[in-house]
């Protein structure tokens, strides 16, 4: 990911004035573009290319990117994720911050690698994971960087399931589906009031390291 994904931050913001019914269903494709949905990639940042094209505005970069995180943790309506391949560093976050996550169970890995690319992660990252996903497993994602395919990412709670390709995208909007009349704006609200550690941290705002 190089610039904060264009076409995402377009489609989080049409659902953040929701008009029930409405829902939020995210679809990963693969880097071939052979896969359909809304989203690029959940590779993770392209590093190198911002350390090269944004070395001046880095901090800017990382609060953009921040600042769709906590769009879509706070939209007024149900968000489903189904990850039809890696999630990996902010990948992985954006992952952790649907209310449903979905893995194929054949395919992908969810991962937060910084601790053997020996970087210390943003202060929001952290809280974000800390609120989304069990203690012990936050801890174990974090400080070994264990790579979690579909069915070690279930039962570490990560994900809600973990099915084979063909099911995934279904079974996601079948989620949504029944939900979709719960958007509204107290929605944004109620999700806002449960994660405002969460917010604050993602609004914090750093120089380089």
């Amino acid at each position: 990911m190089a610039e904060p994904n264009s076409d995402l931050a377009a489609c989080v913001g049409r659902r953040e004035q929701p008009r029930p019914p409405s829902r939020f269903s995210t679809e990963a494709a693969d880097r071939s573009g052979a896969q359909r949905g809304q989203v690029e990639d959940v590779a993770g940042l392209d590093l190198d290319w911002a350390f090269r094209e944004r070395k001046d505005s880095f901090p800017e970069y990382i609060g953009a990117v921040l600042g769709v995180l906590a769009r879509v943790l706070t939209l007024p309506c149900v968000t489903v994720c189904a990850c039809n391949g890696h999630a990996f560093g902010a990948g992985a976050q954006l992952l952790a911050a649907h209310d449903y996550r979905l893995m194929r169970a054949d395919r992908g890995y969810f991962c937060m690698p910084e601790i053997d690319l020996r970087a210390h992660l943003h202060p929001g990252m952290t809280a974000l994971l800390a609120a989304r996903l069990p203690g012990q497993t936050v801890h174990e994602v974090l400080a070994t960087g264990r790579r979690y395919g579909g069915a070690d990412a279930r039962a570490a709670g990560i994900v809600e399931e973990a099915l084979s390709e063909a099911e995934l995208l279904p079974h996601a909007l079948a989620i949504a589906a029944p939900l979709a009349a719960k958007a509204h704006p107290v929605m944004k609200r109620i999700k806002a009031d449960l994660y405002p550690h969460v917010l604050a941290a993602l609004a914090l705002r750093q120089g380089p390291a």
